[in-house]
């Protein structure tokens, strides 16, 4: 297990948490005030991380209820969005059509959902929408659901937030011109940030590296080299800062 996720939550059996359809659906409609301003306090790239990093957490706490493959995919370009979302295709996902799904089972439901909610946060971030922290509590809530231990969890995500909010504080980048907020201005971090190692440093040379090992060849959600050429990045494709 990486080390920047919370080892200590992974439930050693199975955890047969409650869902269903009324469920599901309810997190589109979940309201969290508090939890929302705190997030508020982090930058747009950090909300992004955080999102990457709840998703990671989710997945891995299903890995062994159903196929993760395509999770983990999705994961991998959720990360490198943080660095840059051109380099994205898409994160979009189509639900399956079947209204007694969310009845029968709960794990690939749930990892459904919380692909939904990913995809939702990717698109929110990418257009510098300020509503991204909304979108970020769906999938606090999701990961909380399927934790067994729901204060540890709790103890974890606000370490999560504080932490973050110190090193990656608010900056008010806001383009009227544009009606966005501008993450490209704002510093970005990795997934190591969050192992909470007081040396850690994110340097350009990290963030090459782990752009560089992302095997865009192998991920259907990353952007291949006719396609940024589409874009107009030419040059070094997969470098920090972007060409």
């Amino acid at each position: 297990m990486e080390k920047h996720l919370p080892i200590h939550l992974f439930s050693k059996t199975l955890y047969q948490f409650k869902w269903s359809n009324q469920i599901a659906m309810g997190f589109d409609r979940i309201s969290k005030p508090k939890l929302f301003d705190a997030l508020n306090l982090t930058t747009s790239r950090a909300k992004m991380a955080i999102g990457a990093l709840v998703t990671d957490y989710i997945i891995n706490s299903l890995a062994n209820e159903c196929d993760i493959k395509d999770a983990k995919l999705r994961v991998i370009a959720a990360w490198v969005a943080v660095i840059d979302a051109k380099y994205i295709t898409s994160l979009d996902i189509t639900m399956k059509d079947d209204h007694n799904f969310h009845e029968q089972e709960f794990s690939e439901p749930a990892l459904e959902m919380t692909l939904v909610i990913l995809d939702s946060i990717f698109y929110r971030y990418s257009h510098g929408d300020y509503y991204l922290a909304d979108t970020l509590t769906k999938q606090i809530s999701i990961a909380k659901r399927i934790t067994k231990s729901k204060k540890q969890f709790d103890i974890w995500i606000d370490k999560v937030i504080v932490e973050t909010s110190k090193k990656f504080p608010y900056l008010n980048n806001y383009n009227k011109g544009l009606e966005r907020f501008e993450y490209e201005k704002e510093v970005p971090l990795l997934k190591e940030f969050f192992n909470f190692d007081k040396d850690y440093l994110t340097t350009n040379n990290s963030i090459n590296t782990f752009l560089q090992n992302a095997d865009v060849n192998q991920n259907p959600y990353l952007k291949n080299t006719k396609e940024l050429l589409l874009i107009n990045i030419k040059k070094r494709p997969y470098t920090y800062p972007t060409p």
